[in-house]
């Protein structure tokens, strides 16, 4: 049995009033999830921000997220997840074997239970393989078309009998932002939840 966790990037922010009314929904539209594979790096966005994640000589890192006007909205520099494992050996994504790292393109399925997979989308993949080969991560950042988040997937195959602790995405990652076009009189705190 494959176990999987779905880890939110995006998906739990606390807003906290600073003056005036929220606008909700917001005045400014996210529309189509696009993606972009180069040499380099891999970007995901849409109308309202992109995240960039850059290439390394063995993995991926997340270099950050600018909104549309190109304003800072989260800093990168940090590796897109750690894996802890339950006798407190721990990996992060620069430790494991990354490799396949593509775009997948997600269709609408109307009929759906889940609300996100109602909506057409895009999404990065990759695989990381543990040093010792133990196991593999799958993982996923996805955007989903008309959507204000982005969502980091994970899929752990354990090759062999190994305990598992905990996945923290974006280890050392910690934002506050204000932008008041984006997010309209909002302080945003970025949290990323296991």
């Amino acid at each position: 049995m494959r176990p999987q966790l779905y880890l939110p990037l995006l998906a739990l922010l606390s807003a906290v009033q600073v003056g005036a009314a929220v606008e909700f929904p917001s005045t400014s539209q996210p529309g189509k999830a696009q993606v972009s594979l180069t040499e380099k790096q891999a970007t995901l966005g849409n109308e309202l921000f992109t995240a960039t994640f850059g290439r390394t000589s063995g993995g991926v890192v997340f270099k950050g997220m600018k909104t549309a006007d190109g304003k800072s909205l989260v800093r990168g520099g940090t590796d897109i997840f750690e894996e802890r494992l339950a006798d407190g050996t721990q990996y992060s994504s620069a430790d494991m074997k990354m490799s396949n790292l593509k775009s997948q393109d997600f269709k609408a399925v109307p009929g759906s239970v889940q609300l996100a997979p109602r909506e057409p989308g895009k999404a990065l993949t990759a695989t990381f393989t543990a040093p010792d080969g133990s196991f593999r991560i799958k993982w996923r950042a996805v955007l989903r078309d008309g959507s204000h988040y982005l969502r980091q997937e994970f899929s752990v195959v354990a090759v062999k009998d190994v305990a598992f602790h905990s996945i923290t995405p974006f280890p050392k990652l910690y934002a506050i932002v204000y932008y008041k076009r984006l997010f309209p009189a909002r302080v945003l705190i970025l949290s990323c939840v296991c």
